[in-house]
């Protein structure tokens, strides 16, 4: 049976109404059409007139996406978190690394550095007692940690010179561990990232050479974050302190004492000087109270000879000794490098002369003096060393040597030279 085309698409138009009730569509559902050649082509609804669009989403997905969403949340905080934590400088207190290598944070802080010999003249201090930035020991820089060092050397070291540590907080020069350097062995430990322990060496009067300082002082250093400085707590050396109001010293430690081998103001041939130690009168101020007299019941012998001389040298490295059997004399280091008593030739006036056995006076010493090459016996302070007739007492004050026969001698250290 045929219907009329009017007919056909009413008809058409009903079955397509019908379907879509079927299949729980709607009427205003966007129409479909189709080609012979293509797919079927949905057409969007058009926006509201007041340009909201509304967004469907299928059934089950919304918790998962919300989920997800979370769960991002969470990565991007926590990788937020993490490159914090992960960046250069950032620390437990959020502080940055420094900037300098550690060399150039020794060539920018030496010069803060308190000198190993302040009585020397500043000009005359580059070339022998100045601190060296190019052996300076650097392997133990940190610019990101709260605490690290560096240790410092005189620029012509001996074996018994004095050092010195540069403490540094995230790069930044805080302190030296003591003002004044100590003058021994000493190893350092890291504890943690805001704390070190230094261990010095010291003689000990049964000691006899720098090989045997069976003495030990150990002080720890901590950064305290909340006062912004470094404090010191232990041991030092008998007789050393660290010069800072902040450190706190523990049993033997900080007992005050002067620099090795200075004493009071001076000049060759007369003067005062530091106070001396032992039984009796000191032959002069500030001498070993012994000299002059007989050999001290506790003295000892030296061990170290070169060429049968015996070879003697203060903790300092600044004061030496040659002691014969029969003849002897002392230098004092820095005179002859800073030629603290020209001669009438221009020759420094440096060497000491005991062997007449009558009052020493100062010469310039043409031959080289032992002790200067030779790996000289070390007395520890308040120790007296004898060789033949000759004997020396080690103060930090300065030397006293005499011949004990004659009974005279002579009183010296960096600042002058007293005879008796």
């Amino acid at each position: 049976m045929s219907f009329p085309t009017p007919a056909r698409t009413l008809l058409a138009a009903c079955l397509a109404a019908s379907l879509i009730a079927a299949c729980g569509g709607s009427p205003d559902a966007a129409p479909s059409t189709a080609t012979p050649d293509g797919p079927t082509q949905t057409h969007e609804p058009p926006a509201a007139d007041d340009g909201e669009v509304t967004a469907t989403s299928a059934p089950g997905d919304g918790a998962e996406d919300e989920a997800a969403s979370t769960d991002a949340a969470e990565n991007d905080s926590e990788g937020s978190t993490a490159a914090g934590e992960s960046g250069r400088g950032a620390g437990a207190t959020g502080e940055e690394c420094g900037e300098l290598s550690a060399q150039d944070a020794v060539e920018r802080w030496i010069a803060d550095v308190p000198p190993a010999f302040p009585e020397t003249d500043p000009q005359d201090r580059e070339a022998f007692e100045a601190w060296g930035t190019d052996n300076a020991e650097t392997d133990d820089y940190d610019a990101c940690a709260d605490l690290s060092w560096i240790n410092l050397n005189l620029v012509n070291p001996t074996g018994s010179s004095p050092t010195a540590i540069m403490l540094f907080h995230r790069g930044e020069f805080a302190r030296p561990a003591t003002r004044a350097p100590v003058s021994s062995g000493h190893e350092v430990e890291r504890l943690a990232d805001d704390q070190i322990a230094i261990t010095y060496h010291y003689f000990k009067d049964t000691d006899t050479s720098a090989a045997t300082q069976s003495g030990r002082a150990r002080s720890v250093f901590t950064w305290d974050a909340d006062e912004e400085a470094i404090v010191r707590t232990g041991d030092l050396p008998p007789g050393k302190t660290d010069g800072y109001e902040d450190s706190a010293g523990g049993d033997g430690s900080d007992a005050g004492g002067t620099a090795p081998d200075s004493g009071g103001g001076g000049s060759a041939g007369g003067g005062s000087a530091g106070g001396g130690s032992g039984a009796g009168t000191p032959p002069v101020p500030g001498a070993y109270a012994g000299g002059g007299g007989a050999l001290p019941a506790g003295a000892i012998p030296a061990t170290t000879f070169a060429d049968g001389v015996a070879v003697i040298i203060s903790p300092s490295g600044n004061i030496g000794c040659d002691l014969g059997q029969h003849s002897a004399g002392c230098g004092v280091v820095s005179w002859l490098h800073n030629q603290t008593f020209p001669g009438p030739h221009g020759d420094p006036l440096w060497w000491i002369d005991l062997t007449s056995g009558a009052e020493p006076s100062l010469l310039p010493k043409g031959d080289p003096a032992y002790f200067l090459h030779t790996n000289a016996q070390v007395i520890p302070y308040g120790s007296v060393v004898y060789s033949g007739a000759f004997a020396c007492a080690s103060q930090e004050a300065g030397f006293t040597c005499w011949n004990t026969t004659t009974g005279h001698g002579a009183f010296f250290n960096r600042e002058g030279f007293w005879p008796f």
